[in-house]
């Protein structure tokens, strides 16, 4: 089995084509909607409570990782690398 398999994006609804492009939702996009779902119910679980607390902590923290991440990505984009 190819060891990339992992990686490769398959369509998991096809809404239609759009212009020429296929629109469809991927494994690719599930994945984020699951990510983003967690960090939300982190943060809102964090923020009920006033005292900093495990949650805060975990939820703040992805959500400075998300952020490099995102910048970092834009930076390269941008510089052409």
């Amino acid at each position: 089995m190819d060891p990339i398999h992992q990686f490769q994006i398959q369509n998991l609804l096809t809404f239609g084509h759009i212009g020429g492009h296929e629109i469809a939702f991927t494994n690719s996009a599930l994945f984020m909607l699951i990510a983003l779902l967690v960090i939300a119910a982190l943060t809102i679980g964090a923020t009920v409570r006033v005292m900093k607390t495990r949650k805060a902590t975990i939820a703040e923290e992805l959500s400075a990782r998300a952020t490099n991440r995102r910048t970092s990505n834009i930076d390269s984009f941008s510089l052409g690398n």
